[in-house]
């Protein structure tokens, strides 16, 4: 898979620096000419752990919603904003059976300000975009590790990724290395370097890039997750969607039976199970229809002022109150229901808190739709209540 990657110059106006991963590990830096012709499969920002919080939290959640609420109060004394503030992305999960789990806390303000100065180029280039912690990398280093150099220390003992203010690194790092008892760490140096220790032989010389590159493929942590994807996968509308697959399905399966030269029987058969798979897809967007001969044909009509994406069609509605719901970290779908007659949506919702209600009713009349929220029910450490959105237009 070919990679290319960004990292941020020592100085706010040097802006991203990008380089491409050779298979060997080697970092290649890319003029804006070359970058503006390079494609890959993805691009990764390399931010540094001085920003980012790293830890472990026990896995006592049943699902990945419940436990980043979970891990953000177990982490609550280590860190030093309101959680509300906090982004938190899950590392992979334990293969050995271990019940504690890799994360890592950023502030949402920082995380975003990343995202807007990354994303914006890295999509022009791979279609899959990462953002990874240099700490998190080196991790799967074998042996204890300093890195000095572009102005940034990490010092690994084994155990710990650590990035050092480079300002308090002489003082730091000397204190770290004999209170872990360690007398021979790998010393990797790079441009800039800030430590002056004796005693140390370096056994490598090597930039910043040239060691992230390293270990890029060891990251455990992809920022990117929650409310950070890079896409919504509902941000053509579920409906207009399902319609246009299900002319494409129709379609594929034609062509594919009639190469085979199947039998008229197997035909016929094939074409009743697409009728049937149609016929329940559309009967469970429109439940209020007892009766439909053709429902790929009902459905263009149902759906035949989607292109507008207005809120006056299913498309538009649930669109529009998708793009409210990615707003609101802590709520999720748990039912959903479309009436054609009244143009409304009817969805059962579950809420992190009061406050996630309040803000989710907020978002959405700011974007011009009407909610009503029915009543709350306590259920599993989360409010569970019923909301109607939009109305006959």
């Amino acid at each position: 898979m070919s990679t290319v990657f960004a990292i941020m110059g020592s100085e706010p106006e040097t802006g991203l620096i990008w380089y491409r991963r050779e298979a060997g590990g080697e970092a290649v830096r890319l003029s804006d000419e070359e970058l503006s012709r390079t494609k890959a499969d993805e691009a990764v920002l390399i931010v540094s752990g001085r920003d980012v919080f790293t830890g472990e939290v026990e896995l006592l959640a049943r699902n990945t919603k419940q436990l980043r609420t979970a891990a953000l109060y177990q982490l609550e004394d280590d860190l030093a904003e309101p959680v509300g503030s906090l982004h938190l992305a899950l590392g992979k999960k334990p293969s050995d059976g271990a019940r504690e789990q890799p994360v890592a806390v950023v502030s949402n303000m920082r995380m975003q300000a990343w995202k807007d100065l990354f994303q914006p180029v890295a999509e022009t280039i791979a279609p899959r975009q990462s953002m990874l912690v240099d700490t998190d990398m080196v991790r799967a280093a074998d042996t204890p590790v300093i890195f000095d150099g572009e102005g940034v220390v990490i010092l690994f003992d084994g155990q710990r990724a650590n990035a050092i203010d480079a300002e308090l690194a002489p003082e730091i790092v000397p204190a770290m290395l004999q209170e872990a008892d360690l007398a021979d760490p790998e010393y990797i140096v790079g441009d800039r370097p800030v430590l002056s220790m004796t005693g140390f032989t370096p056994s490598e010389t090597i930039s910043y890039p040239a060691f992230v590159s390293r270990f890029i493929g060891s990251a455990s942590i992809d920022l990117y997750q929650d409310g950070y994807r890079q896409q919504s996968s509902f941000d053509l509308g579920f409906a207009r969607r399902w319609a246009v697959t299900s002319a494409l399905a129709i379609i594929a399966a034609g062509l594919w039976l009639g190469y085979l030269g199947v039998s008229a029987l197997q035909l016929e058969r094939e074409t009743e199970r697409l009728y049937q798979s149609s016929l329940t897809a559309y009967r469970a967007m429109f439940p209020e229809e007892s009766r439909v001969v053709d429902p790929h044909r009902a459905t263009l009509t149902k759906l035949g002022d989607s292109a507008t994406g207005s809120s006056g069609s299913v498309t538009g509605l649930m669109s529009a109150f998708y793009r409210g719901l990615e707003q609101v970290e802590n709520v999720e779908i748990v039912a959903l229901g479309y009436n054609s007659q009244s143009n409304r949506l009817t969805s059962s919702l579950k809420f992190g808190s009061y406050q996630d209600r309040d803000k989710l009713k907020q978002v959405l009349e700011t974007a011009g739709l009407s909610i009503e929220l029915g009543g709350v029910a306590q259920e599993d450490g989360f409010l569970v209540g019923q909301a109607v959105i939009g109305g006959a237009s």
